[in-house]
């Protein structure tokens, strides 16, 4: 097993076309110029750990680009999908994912919540999203009064 630079270089190349991308592509995901890019799979440079780890996350096989062996995957290729997707998300879009995967003890707060109780009458209104403007809330008893006839 051969670690020096040219061929961890080679690595790196063998996996950016494993995985359809071009050396652009990869230098972006890598945080890292196109000519940066082109000095590591030249083995004229030897990337750092922050660049291996933007890689790692894009799903390129890390370990084998660094030993030069594959570790085999125990998830299928959709598992993966949704695993890489979720890692690219937002804070809050991950604790909803995993509020509707049922794995969070609650979704994210989103709204605001009014509640109003009358006797044994319990009142609850729920909104999501952003309020915005002046809102009214009407509150009343009994029902709408019909028109005409007065008795």
């Amino acid at each position: 097993m051969h670690n020096d630079i040219s061929t961890i270089g080679a690595r790196i190349a063998e996996e950016r076309q494993r995985q359809s991308a071009s050396q652009k592509e990869t230098a972006a995901l890598g945080h890292v110029s196109l000519r940066t890019q082109a000095a590591y799979e030249m083995g004229e440079s030897m990337p750092n750990l922050a660049y291996m780890k933007q890689l790692a996350a894009a799903g390129f096989d890390v370990t084998y680009i660094i030993t030069g062996e594959r570790v085999a995957s125990t998830i299928a290729d959709d598992e993966a999908e949704l695993l890489a997707r979720y890692r690219g998300s937002s804070l809050e879009l991950r604790k909803a994912a995993l509020a509707v995967l049922g794995i969070a003890a609650q979704a994210p707060a989103t709204g605001s919540t009014f509640n109003a109780s009358s006797g044994n009458i319990k009142i609850g209104q729920v909104s999501h999203g952003p309020i915005t403007g002046s809102q009214t809330i009407n509150v009343g008893g009994g029902g709408r009064k019909k028109k005409g006839k007065t008795d």
